[in-house]
């Protein structure tokens, strides 16, 4: 069974409504996983169960440097931990990057746009491994690299708030030192809720 939790906040503010030329962008997103899948002791040869947790914490930043197109900076932090009897893990990852997004309008209440983003970063990963009496340990570290390219759709439910669904894709490249590069290519669809804060001069410009 896997238990899924996803946070998603989104703040702006505006100079000239929400996408305005001028406005901030400032969300980010939150994650949070706990599962049991089965998995093989090889230590001992016998079937086990694995539980594992993990998490995400996703800040951005973006500036409207033109109606309708953001860009900014992004970051991350992840940690994965799993155990079963006689073996535990941990992993952990910091990333930075840059995204751009463009709205276009398709009614009062409905905005399509489209992402474009780029992080790198670090995986810090650690395992324990316990044999007879004897307790092993090791230690890995890769270089990794997020590139995304998504489009979307926001629904603005009031003037403070939005529903937005992206599909995006994913291609992700760890290499460790010397060793080829391991890619993986992910394609997904996230839903989020994100709220508005909107100035008293943008509303009154709105208005007018």
């Amino acid at each position: 069974m896997k238990l899924t939790i996803v946070l998603i906040v989104a703040v702006y503010c505006n100079a000239f409504g929400q996408t305005g030329k001028g406005s901030w962008m400032i969300g980010g997103s939150a994650s949070f996983q706990h599962w049991k899948s089965p998995a093989f002791n090889g230590t001992t040869g016998t079937a086990v169960t694995e539980t594992s947790s993990s998490f995400s914490v996703s800040p951005n930043v973006g500036y409207f440097i033109l109606r309708n197109w953001a860009v900014g900076l992004s970051t991350s932090f992840s940690g994965i931990k799993s155990e079963y009897t006689g073996s535990s893990g941990t992993s952990n990852s910091r990333e930075l990057g840059i995204f751009t997004r463009y709205y276009f309008p398709v009614g009062k209440q409905f905005f399509l746009f489209s992402e474009l983003s780029g992080r790198r970063g670090r995986i810090e990963s650690n395992s324990t491994f316990t044999i007879g009496s004897s307790v092993l340990t090791s230690e890995t570290e890769w270089n990794i690299g997020r590139y995304k390219a998504g489009i979307g759709l926001a629904w603005f439910v009031s003037t403070n708030v939005a529903i937005e669904g992206i599909l995006s894709y994913t291609k992700e490249d760890r290499k460790i030192s010397r060793e080829p590069t391991d890619t993986q290519k992910v394609t997904a669809f996230n839903i989020g809720l994100q709220f508005f804060i909107r100035s008293k001069k943008s509303i009154d410009q709105s208005n007018e």
